[in-house]
């Protein structure tokens, strides 16, 4: 990574940090900018070396952190386009059916941590994908309310059932699957709807 990288890269670890101390603080507009400035230097990185998996796992991650700054700073709606950016982000580092073929993600990611185990494997990259689709459902709830029940619906459902899938071969994670399905259920608690 050559030096202008590497400041960029400094940049952005310090500014994420900086809006996670902020919105714990109680002061979501200086974690919003934070954020924001940690969002500029990741695209940054992406721009200069678009090739570069890291580069695009970082701003899927800075993006889903950076969705959960605007909600706090009362911007839900654009907390919503945020997150679905960073959800495009990972899927497009995942199979095609990913969701259906759990298994194979697992094969993978069990191959990947002997060739390259400092690499996150694709059942992480998965499961982060799942995550940002729960935080979705939470955005689209505050944006948009009961209008986007079905969206809500379709991935939470998905959320879950990746992790479901995951729980049933690899029962050590069902704590996650738990976290997960309780987050769904926050959100239609939220709006009012039965689980």
């Amino acid at each position: 990574m050559a030096s202008g990288a590497r400041k960029l890269q400094k940049t952005a670890d310090r500014e994420s940090e900086a809006a996670i101390r902020y919105l714990q603080g109680g002061h979501p507009e200086r974690a919003l900018a934070s954020s924001a400035r940690a969002l500029d230097a990741v695209q940054q990185l992406r721009q200069a070396e678009p090739e570069e998996v890291d580069h695009t796992l970082a701003l899927a991650s800075v993006l889903y952190n950076h969705a959960a700054f605007l909600a706090a700073s009362g911007d839900a709606g654009e907390g919503v386009r945020a997150a679905r950016s960073s959800l495009a982000l990972y899927e497009s580092l995942l199979p095609d059916g990913y969701a259906e073929r759990v298994a194979v993600l697992i094969r993978r990611a069990s191959r990947q941590a002997v060739t390259r185990p400092q690499e996150p494997g694709p059942l992480e990259v998965a499961m982060w994908a799942a995550d940002v689709k729960v935080r979705l459902c939470r955005l689209l709830a505050e944006s948009e309310g009961p209008g986007a029940l079905a969206e809500i619906h379709r991935l939470g459902g998905a959320a879950l059932a990746l992790y479901q899938q995951i729980a049933g071969v690899l029962p050590q994670l069902g704590e996650e699957l738990e976290r997960v399905a309780e987050e769904y259920r926050r959100v239609l608690d939220f709006l009012g709807e039965p689980t």
